[in-house]
């Protein structure tokens, strides 16, 4: 006949110099999964700014190629993009500049028509980054540059 041994099951012992094990982890541990998580989202709005720099050179140098006429440091083009860019208050010193048309020379047709005319946007900001300030560097400088073909210009073949 086969004998089955109970097992009993394993006894909770606790030792005097174990007591607020568990407490002491925690208090060492939260810290540093603060900071990573600080981290992370200094990262996300860092990639958020980018995106939004991205964007508003973007929509610049599209609205600058169309204008008819076009000045250095134009305002209407600044006008188009600076409500776009001036809702987040994380954003200083916002500085917008665009070219005029200017020619390099490189497409020229059978009629002797340039047709390599293009603008160039560029968008310059300063962030305010506010877990960056921690280690003495509140603020960071970005900057985009984007240039696009004019369009107030003879089409070419």
């Amino acid at each position: 006949m086969l004998h089955l041994r109970k097992i009993d099951p394993p006894v909770r012992r606790d030792r005097a110099g174990n007591k607020g094990v568990a407490l002491l982890e925690l208090c060492l541990i939260t810290p540093l999964f603060l900071l990573l998580l600080a981290g992370l989202v200094q990262i996300a709005l860092t990639m958020l700014t980018a995106y939004n720099l991205v964007a508003a050179a973007s929509e610049g140098a599209r609205v600058a190629s169309a204008l008819p006429i076009l000045v250095v440091d134009d305002s209407r083009v600044r006008d188009f993009i600076m409500p776009k860019i001036a809702l987040s208050n994380m954003y200083s010193n916002i500085q917008i500049t665009n070219t005029i048309p200017i020619s390099d020379g490189a497409v020229v047709n059978k009629d002797g028509l340039d047709c390599s005319r293009s603008v160039s946007v560029t968008v310059t900001l300063r962030v305010l980054m506010p877990f960056q300030a921690i280690f003495g560097y509140p603020f960071m400088e970005m900057s985009r540059s984007l240039s696009m073909r004019y369009l107030q210009q003879p089409l070419c073949p």
